[in-house]
């Protein structure tokens, strides 16, 4: 499953201007845990946004990676630095996920634990509401610059680590959690001819 809580423009603008919003204590665990979800714009058709993740947290997802997959004796990534922009090129921007309904949405729960706080030296205890995904899919495009030392088993090996070991979203793996795991299903090879000048 995945757990989702995106920072949203009003608490970044919270942020901005140091001036915290005050959390909405009137509406019910599952209307708060609605509004920590990933939608996408609304269709060119007018059809409703649909949930799913941008692709932001993917690329992400595939850095943190590259620093456990070698393209020779190098890793991919380190803590300051990436090779991996220099290969890659990510087309959309954001992943709806498969198999949503008319009105967007996959099957999914509030997910409500408790947290710590930490204020100053004291800690204070805290309910964290997230919306959980238990099953989700997506699928996303990449050009791939195979003339840039870097072979498609490595690409493979990039993205099965990112999947196993990093995760999307809260509580992953990265982040010493079990969530927002993800693997493989089907790899489609599409050749771009492209003439160099």
């Amino acid at each position: 499953g995945m757990l989702q809580n995106p920072a949203t423009p009003e608490l970044l603008e919270s942020l901005r201007v140091k001036n915290p919003k005050q959390k909405k204590t009137d509406i019910s665990i599952l209307d708060d845990a609605a509004t920590k979800m990933y939608r996408s714009e609304t269709g060119q058709d007018g059809s409703a946004p649909k949930m799913g993740f941008p692709m932001q947290n993917m690329m992400s997802c595939l850095v943190l990676a590259g620093r456990l997959v070698k393209s020779g004796k190098k890793a991919l990534s380190t803590a300051k630095d990436t090779t991996i922009y220099g290969f890659l090129e990510f087309v959309e921007n954001f992943c709806p996920f498969k198999n949503c309904d008319k009105d967007g949405n996959i099957p999914w729960n509030p997910f409500p634990v408790k947290g710590t706080m930490h204020n100053g030296a004291s800690e204070v205890a805290v309910c964290i509401n997230r919306p959980r995904i238990p099953y989700w899919e997506t699928s996303f495009s990449v050009r791939f610059d195979d003339k840039r030392s870097v072979d498609e088993s490595t690409l493979i090996e990039l993205v099965k680590a990112a999947g196993r070991q990093v995760g999307i979203g809260d509580w992953r793996p990265a982040k010493r959690g079990r969530f927002g795991r993800f693997v493989i299903t089907k790899i489609e090879v599409v050749d771009l001819h492209v003439k160099e000048e």
